[in-house]
């Protein structure tokens, strides 16, 4: 049995990136204890603002083309130079775009001097992020997740260690950002050296815009804006309806109950390669995965609400209190984030992502107006009830459609 699952390329690859996962995620716990602590909710509220403003912009980075070539390259993979080309130069094209709007908007956003400081150095991530999570693509087709489950591992160990004597060295945001930069950096640096060892990449920048590969990921760009609109959105809220101090007591407990997503990142990006080269799935395959799913996320959620109380306060600081009720609220979020997981990603990956599109706008849409209408009702923990609500509400949408459309054995074919 053992020899079996190591042969199985699916469980193989879930295995070097759930341990780079959970090595790195413990070791960024550091971070997300320690230097809040240091820095008080204030001017960590502050330094979340800037990163949480900054991965808005994300959808510039239309991390859509990935998917699309993930799914095409997972079943023909002649042409993988090329698009691997042609990927790099769109994404970094539409990147340096939201660059451009990002600062634009610093004219109209009423943010401290620190803060637009901070997003304006900060920027130049979009770029570096699109330039890795492209290569990253080549290694997720070729089934090879070794490498980049090393290089997340590393990061962690480099930026977690220096950002702590920074901090203890200068109470700024700023050499927090510098140092997320540098790791960054390195890390497309040795993903790129690899690609070209592993794979005898050549990137052609040469060849004209591939505006055929843009339009087949319009949808799955939508997808990613609207989940990182949905995911992003709360601190953003935050900050323009309170104060940094708030945004510093909420960004720690959803600090903390993100990092309780470990085993579905490692499960979702071998999974969708699966799915897309999978000639037929079934409701009856999704409802299992599904039950297989909740075995891990049941005891985090527990394990989140029984141990928040002395936690935080005992590592991050009384100041934090007020933290320990809204990370408990979120610990039930996470359970439909893992449990959506084998709905969405059959949808997407078998040329279903325009019902993915529609329900990410009905979450993006409610997840804004639940927050605001809830911040005022309930406050800061209205923000965590609202991301409850609404990812109950996308794991019922996605769980029916699913169901209804893989209802009977069907051979996964294109929709022309």
């Amino acid at each position: 049995m053992l020899h079996k699952f190591r042969k199985n390329k699916f469980f193989k690859n879930f295995a070097y990136l759930f341990s780079s996962q959970v090595i790195s995620q413990l070791i960024s716990l550091l971070n997300a204890f320690f230097i809040p602590r240091l820095l008080g909710p204030s001017i960590y509220g502050e330094y979340q603002l800037v990163l949480n403003y900054i991965l808005l912009y994300k959808a510039f980075t239309v991390p859509g083309v990935n998917k699309t070539n993930i799914r095409a390259l997972s079943q023909n993979q002649d042409d993988i130079d090329p698009r691997i080309s042609d990927t790099l130069k769109i994404r970094l094209v539409v990147s340096t775009i939201g660059i451009v709007l990002m600062l634009a908007s610093l004219f109209i956003i009423d943010y401290s001097t620190n803060a637009k400081y901070g997003i304006l150095f900060f920027c130049s991530y979009l770029l570096i992020f699109s330039a890795f999570d492209s290569l990253k693509s080549l290694f997720i087709v070729k089934q090879n997740f070794k490498v980049f489950s090393k290089i997340d591992i590393y990061k962690s160990i480099f930026q977690s260690g220096v950002s702590i004597i920074a901090v203890l060295i200068s109470k700024s945001i700023f050499p927090l950002i510098a140092i997320y930069l540098i790791t960054e950096i390195f890390g497309l640096l040795f993903l790129y050296k690899r690609a070209v060892k592993d794979f005898q990449l050549k990137v052609d920048f040469g060849r004209k815009l591939n505006f055929k590969l843009i339009k087949d990921s319009v949808y799955f760009s939508f997808i990613d804006f609207l989940n990182m609109l949905t995911s992003r959105i709360d601190i953003f809220v935050i900050s323009i309806l309170a104060d940094p101090k708030s945004v510093g007591l909420y960004a720690l407990a959803n600090t903390i109950a993100r990092k309780g997503l470990i085993i579905r990142r490692a499960l979702a990006q071998p999974l969708f390669p699966v799915y897309a080269a999978k000639e037929k799935l079934t409701a009856a395959t999704l409802n299992k995965h599904c039950l297989m799913l909740a075995i891990p996320s049941i005891p985090i959620v527990g394990i989140i609400i029984l141990t928040s109380q002395y936690v935080i306060p005992g590592i991050a600081g009384e100041e934090y209190l007020e933290s320990v009720p809204i990370l408990n609220a979120l610990a039930f979020f996470l359970l439909f984030h893992y449990l959506v997981l084998p709905y969405s990603t059959a949808l997407e990956s078998n040329y279903n992502e325009k019902l993915s599109l529609i329900i990410g706008i009905f979450r993006a849409l409610s997840n804004l107006i639940l927050n605001v209408v809830l911040f005022k009702v309930y406050g800061l923990i209205g923000i965590a009830y609202a991301s409850v609500l609404v990812w109950a509400l996308n794991f019922i949408l996605f769980a029916i459609i699913s169901n209804v459309k893989f209802k009977r054995k069907i051979s996964v074919q294109p929709t022309m």
